[in-house]
């Protein structure tokens, strides 16, 4: 029996909440993320992890992934806990897994437990707070509930001292030159926007990537540096960027468009530097202690966060006596009483976090009165960054946030990625550097301020005073509606529970019992894109499905689906008509997944049934082999498996001798099958073959069998090939035949580059494959083409 199982949003909290859980009870405790391989178990060991543990702690789509393909009755499991329930709306995996229960009776329903600092995901009004209170409970199938008793409040809810600190816009002496800088960037961000269109009315579509993205996400971010944090760090954001694209011209600069754009923002970052320092940064020598501050260089935004930072130096005589001391190492509960500084600074953008804790730590180096900070910086581990030293893995994110928990660092730059969930420790300072665009992430920021006497300080411009008073008083108001609104709720009735998207089309279930596997609307396109990835393919090619939407006269949509070639199900698929164009792919997907288990691609389970699973099946008794632990496995690097390699009898010993008689075979190729225009969706010229007189030829010293006509599968389409006797007894002078094996010897080695070493041309062995490839002219296109060949 499923005891407990508790289901979190981010990877880092599922280790975190496994933890806790493990080290408060006595419960047997195990955790799960996509790294395990989870999404690739079978049944029977989902059941044995089910009766090894009583709380299973993972992401939301793991479980619900189990719910979705049989290998679990939700009515075995006693309690759901969903962390950060507020995000259970749209699509997400929440609403996917409360829908799962629908076939579970009432009474046999798991509890569910949802938690949240905030029900309120987004900027609303404070007349739409109950409407999304009513939706949130009716969802999670829970009544909103908040604590009560005001004692329990304040001893562990955080209540900071809230400072608004208010800066200027104006950059002081260096104003015309900042502007003109930023006016300069703006111009260059304009022209890339306005060429978006002339790059889609060409033709060539063969670009890896749009070329227009990356350079415009640069010149923004940049712009935003200098705006915000000034010249200094608009000189190092332009340096990173510089190295990022540089290496960008590595991997894509072989596409002119590409390389053409990326040349222009490096021409572009480079001027950005080079004015910089020709307006300001000059001054600047480094280590000078005659020379100017660092903090000329920056805006007035950075200098109030610089003067807050200080606001928190030890005094003198506390850095005397701690001076020669040897480091003691305190305890949690000492360090969280302590009065030293522990804060952290929200930013909006990666490359903010990034940059500021450079600029710091630039600071500190130049100047002994903030020698006491200690930074670091933690930013997301998404993939959409261009600046890979801003994207961060979970390990490395883990350790940062560690290194703050254990006090070796004492200001952390953040972006909202720690707002909620990642447990850290008490702080005395939380600044917002960019304010909160809604009430969540204002909650939440505050909520990390949990020190008594701490401070919640937001950094607002002297322009956006009035709107941002306006958006507190907003954020107040919120919270007040919360506490009254949230107290001593009942539970929602059967009948009160959500009435969800999915309920468009009802769920394709092959057995509609509890604990069977079910696709749903909103799993459907992932089924189908799994299903093509399992269809065999060689590594270079992705299998995906052809999708085209159709709007309606009455604005509708109506979206149908084609699988790829190899695929059995060979016609196309029409989904349902729906109201926007996503509902209708969905729509699209879910007729296509009952169409594929109907016809047997599907298993029981809802997953797909690849040629290498049932290859798998047959020859697993007589394959497996048990490897003893630390040997190597078969097949990898240290334990190489080989096989041997075959040449047809025909083609062995068959290297033309001079003066002797030879055979000469045309490889002709007819294009019979070219692609449609529906499946050329990247517009490519289609090229026919046949209408070349130039070909390649086989030159052998035996007579081949006669071999059928195959096809060849190209861009263009399907390709027949034939090889077909041109010349029965051609003989050649030893020059000839030494030309020719030259020129083949070049097109495999040099062309072709398949020269690799240890790689040897051996023509003279008698157990290889030691024809010639040669070229043929015959001055006319294939279908015209006689007996003679140009010998020239």
């Amino acid at each position: 029996m499923c005891s407990i199982g508790a289901y979190v949003l981010l990877v880092p909290l599922v280790m975190q909440q496994s933890a806790v859980i493990a080290l408060h009870t006595s419960l047997k405790v195990k955790c799960y993320v996509g790294e395990m391989g989870v999404d690739f178990w079978a049944k029977d060991r989902w059941l044995d992890e089910f009766r090894e543990n009583q709380v299973l702690v993972m992401t939301a789509q793991i479980f619900c992934d189990i719910l979705l393909h049989g290998y679990l009755e939700a009515s075995r499991v006693n309690l759901l806990i969903f962390d950060e329930c507020h995000n259970a709306k749209g699509n997400h995996p929440y609403r996917q897994i409360m829908k799962a229960l629908d076939l579970v009776p009432f009474e046999l329903r798991p509890r569910v437990l949802g938690l949240t600092a905030s029900v309120i995901n987004n900027k609303c009004n404070v007349e739409k707070i109950t409407h999304q209170i009513e939706g949130l409970e009716k969802v999670l199938g829970c009544c909103a509930e908040t604590v009560s008793d005001l004692v329990q409040v304040s001893r562990y809810g955080a209540k900071p001292k809230e400072c608004i600190v208010y800066f200027s816009t104006h950059y002081g002496a260096y104003s015309d030159g900042i502007d003109g800088i930023i006016s300069y960037l703006d111009e260059n961000t304009t022209f890339l926007q306005e060429a978006q269109l002339q790059i889609k009315e060409t033709e060539d579509k063969d670009s890896i990537r749009e070329p227009l993205v990356i350079p415009k996400t640069v010149l923004m971010e940049t712009s935003y540096i200098l705006q915000h944090l000034g010249a200094w760090c608009a000189d190092k954001v332009a340096l990173l960027f510089i190295r990022d694209l540089e290496k960008l011209m590595c991997r894509y600069g072989y596409i002119e468009r590409n390389k053409m754009f990326l040349q222009f923002t490096l021409t572009v970052l480079r001027a950005v530097r080079k004015l910089c320092y020709d307006i300001c940064l000059k001054r600047l020598s480094s280590h000078d202690a005659d020379g100017p501050s660092l903090l000329e260089f920056t805006t007035p935004k950075v200098k109030r966060l610089v003067e807050v930072l200080l606001q928190y130096k030890p005094a003198a005589d506390e850095v005397e006596r701690g001076a020669g001391l040897p480091v003691v190492k305190l305890s949690r509960r000492e360090r969280e009483n302590s009065s030293a500084l522990c804060g952290i600074v929200f930013v909006e953008h990666r490359t903010t976090a990034l940059i500021l804790n450079a600029f710091v730590k630039e600071l500190k180096a130049r100047e002994t009165a903030f020698s006491f900070l200690k930074t670091d910086y933690v930013v997301g581990h998404g993939c959409r960054s261009n600046n890979n030293d801003s994207v961060m893995v979970h390990r490395q994110q883990a350790d940062i946030i560690k290194r703050f928990r254990d006090f070796d660092s004492n200001i952390l730059f953040a972006t909202s990625v720690i707002e909620e969930g990642i447990d850290i420790p008490h702080c005395n300072l939380v600044m917002r550097f960019d304010p909160p665009k809604e009430y969540r992430s204002y909650v939440q920021s505050r909520g990390r301020a949990r020190k008594n006497e701490a401070r919640y300080v937001l950094l607002i411009s002297e322009e956006d005073r009035d709107k941002f008073r306006e958006d507190l008083t907003n954020y107040k108001e919120i919270e007040e509606v919360l506490l009254d609104r949230c107290r001593d709720r009942s539970s929602p009735d059967e009948e009160d529970l959500d009435t969800y998207a999915d309920d468009l089309l009802p769920p394709y279930m092959p057995v509609k019992e509890d604990g069977r596997a079910r696709v749903t609307m909103s799993s459907a396109i992932s089924l189908v894109n799994r299903y093509c990835a399992r269809l065999p393919s060689d590594a270079f090619t992705h299998l995906t499905p052809l999708w085209k939407l159709c709007k309606l006269e009455d604005g509708q949509f109506q979206c149908s689906l084609r699988l790829p070639i190899n695929s059995p199900i060979k016609y196309r698929i029409e989904g349902e008509i729906m109201p926007r164009k996503k509902l209708a792919k969905m729509a699209a997907a879910l007729k296509t997944c009952e169409i594929l288990h109907k016809a047997g691609e599907l298993d029981s389970h809802l997953l797909p049934v690849g040629k290498e699973a049932m290859k798998w099946e047959l020859e697993e008794d007589s394959l497996y082999e048990e490897v003893p632990d630390g040997a190597p496995r078969p097949g990898t690097t240290k334990r190489r498996q080989h096989y041997y390699k075959q040449v047809a009898n025909s083609l062995k010993g068959c290297y033309p001798t001079p003066e002797k008689p030879c055979f000469l075979y045309i490889i002709s190729m007819e294009l019979s099958r070219p692609i449609t225009e529906e499946q050329n969706t990247r517009g490519r010229e289609i090229y026919h073959p046949e209408e070349t007189s130039q070909c390649f030829g086989l030159l052998t010293a035996a007579e081949l069998p006669q071999l059928p006509v195959f096809p060849v599968y190209t861009r263009s389409g399907e390709v027949s090939i034939s090889v077909d006797l041109v010349v029965a007894h051609l003989t050649l002078t030893e020059k000839q035949r030494d030309t020719l094996s030259f020129f083949h010897y070049f097109t495999f080695s040099s062309v072709l580059r398949l020269d690799k070493t240890p790689m040897v041309y051996d023509r003279a062995t008698e157990n290889t494959a030691n024809y010639i490839i040669v070229p043929l002219d015959f001055g006319r296109s294939i279908p015209d083409r006689s007996r003679e060949v140009r010998s020239d």
